[in-house]
């Protein structure tokens, strides 16, 4: 059964991504369904929306010949619902997927399905799996039961073993367009206008334009992180936040960018300060994905916000 609820998301409108959703289809159509599928995509893309898709597809009743789920036998509002006991989520607690949730999935994989012909282990972020976590997952995908699959998702394929990556098919899955995400956000109630603000500097990153939105009009953790940089020893914090694990590094330099971007947005208008504080900041996020060192990284980027703001008082 799943940790945790799981959202409604089988009905989200997935833009941009219908090539992913053609491929998971003519799978399942086919018959050849694999033992491990990899959903790959940028931070904030669907991935997890596609990935969850095509877990719905795998354990309905009766799929339709081009593969697509029937959404209204028992399985599938078991899906819907968060309660099928072939469907297992996992997902991180705190900054990673720990080994015991790897021997869980040990333990469910070796008992036969209870209400489909499949089980279907959903593995959100997978890179956050810790080395122990990773190998003791990799044992069953060496050799896994045929009514096993394996869907994992990721922004950072990077940091998952290539011993894992190896038994999976990949799914790319494409960020969304800003018109896209745009009507994404109208239809979610925001006023248009604002919706295509926050679309145009978002990079197709609903997450993100989420945290603007709700940001927007109020102090943000990145205001706070500012002052702190401005008033901390560059090595300092770099020592500081170098020792953050990945995902959290992301979410740091994420913050910045969003406070960025607000101030770029006020009334008062663009500031060249903060405009070249936001294009370090999306420099330093591109090294990142690339695994340059990121002590090295960190100081880098403080020294450079430093320069780029001096004189400034950041509230």
């Amino acid at each position: 059964m799943q940790d945790a609820s799981f959202d409604s998301v089988l009905s989200e409108w997935l833009p941009g991504n219908e090539v992913a959703l053609r491929l998971i289809s003519r799978v399942v159509s086919s018959g050849r369904i694999s033992n491990a599928y990899l959903f790959k995509g940028p931070k904030g893309s669907p991935k997890d929306a596609v990935a969850k898709r095509f877990a719905s597809i795998l354990l309905c009743d009766s799929p339709s010949e081009e593969g697509r789920s029937c959404g209204a036998c028992k399985s599938c509002r078991l899906v819907t619902s968060g309660n099928h006991p072939d469907l297992y989520l996992v997902e991180k607690e705190g900054a990673s997927i720990k080994i015991k949730k790897s021997h869980e999935i040990l333990r469910e994989a070796l008992l036969r399905p209870y209400q489909s012909p499949r089980k279907v282990f959903l593995i959100l972020d997978a890179d956050t799996l810790t080395i122990e976590a990773s190998n003791a997952l990799l044992k069953i995908l060496e050799e896994p039961p045929a009514y096993v699959t394996f869907l994992l998702t990721t922004s950072n394929p990077g940091a998952i073993p290539d011993t894992i990556l190896s038994r999976c098919q990949v799914v790319p899955v494409k960020a969304l367009s800003p018109s896209a995400l745009r009507q994404l956000l109208v239809d979610r109630g925001v006023d248009p206008r604002e919706a295509s603000q926050v679309a145009d500097v978002s990079g197709g990153n609903l997450e993100r334009a989420m945290r603007m939105l709700r940001e927007e009009g109020k102090a943000s953790r990145g205001a706070d992180l500012l002052q702190e940089i401005l008033a901390s020893s560059p090595v300092e914090a770099a020592q500081k936040y170098s020792k953050l694990d990945l995902s959290r590094r992301v979410d740091f330099v994420d913050d910045l960018e969003i406070e960025l971007v607000r101030r770029l947005r006020s009334p008062e208008g663009p500031s060249e300060s903060y405009l070249q504080a936001l294009k370090v900041v999306l420099k330093a996020k591109e090294r990142l994905s690339r695994n340059v060192n990121a002590f090295l990284t960190f100081t880098v980027l403080f020294l450079d916000i430093s320069r780029a703001l001096k004189g400034r008082t950041v509230t």
